[in-house]
């Protein structure tokens, strides 16, 4: 398995869009939107409610209502804009030049103004989830040497209660806790197949049909921290495995796998 392999798996995903909109009659537009285009979309009512939303599953886009309910739509777009790397498209009422300047200059990657076109919103997100996944293939991609040189007896570590994964090259990624779970479930069976049906009955709320997206994602996410392409290999036969010296070289991987099922307990519907 290639670092072009899983790009070409990634590309092939379905972007995801996180819709924050205070109408609910608006917001349930735009994602029926989305849905019909190709997008999977979900809507959040709030900047609270986004934050948490993002904290269990990645978005390709996320598209932001200026006129939010629980506090400044600026604020909650530089929030978002820190601490998470999809890129904004903020919706405001406003025209006005200062407005928008201010938009972009708090983290907005792109703005429109109502009332919008409905296929100008479908092209102004295409283009930012095109540009977004091309930034990451080619920071991917060009790690592969560095993944090269540190080949071997490398350690990496996953750390459950920030969810951080350090690779053997320092390079770092932030994962899901539905993510978290799925790598703990390789983890604790090195070079065992570990197939859709057996994670769905360790991780209940992940379907068997959403085993391989999500095995896709988390590829990436161990690749963006320098881990190997092919840590997670694919059967054959069916289903995927972790070699078990690569399982060996996770650093604190017992203390992770205690706090993993702690986490599996408390969250019985994992979003990956």
């Amino acid at each position: 398995m290639t670092s072009q392999t899983i790009s070409r798996q990634f590309e092939e995903l379905d972007p995801g869009v996180l819709v924050v909109c205070g109408d609910e009659g608006e917001r349930l537009q735009i994602c029926d939107l989305l849905e019909t285009e190709g997008f999977l979309a979900r809507g959040v009512e709030t900047g609270a409610e986004a934050e948490v939303a993002l904290r269990l599953e990645d978005a390709d886009l996320i598209i932001l209502d200026g006129r939010l309910r629980d506090g400044g739509a600026m604020a909650v777009c530089r929030r978002l804009a820190v601490s998470y790397a999809a890129p904004i498209i903020m919706i405001s009422d406003s025209a006005d030049v200062t407005d928008r300047v201010i938009a972009l200059e708090v983290g907005a990657d792109d703005l429109l103004s109502r009332p919008f076109n409905s296929r100008e919103l479908l092209a102004r997100a295409r283009a930012l989830v095109r540009r977004s996944r091309a930034l990451l293939n080619a920071r991917i991609l060009g790690m592969d040497g560095a993944r090269q040189r540190v080949r071997g007896a490398q350690s990496w570590r996953i750390d459950a209660v920030t969810r951080k994964l350090t690779g053997p090259t320092g390079d770092t990624a932030v994962l899901t806790p539905g993510e978290v779970a799925l790598l703990y479930v390789f983890l604790a069976r090195p070079g065992q197949p570990v197939t859709g049906e057996i994670a769905a009955e360790e991780l209940p709320g992940l379907s068997a049909n959403h085993f391989r997206t999500s095995i896709v994602r988390l590829r990436r996410k161990m690749m963006k921290a320098g881990l190997e392409a092919d840590t997670v290999k694919t059967l054959r036969s069916g289903g995927y495995f972790m070699e078990e010296d690569i399982a060996a070289l996770c650093a604190g991987s017992q203390g992770f796998a205690a706090s993993s099922r702690q986490m599996s307990e408390v969250d019985r519907s994992p979003a990956l």
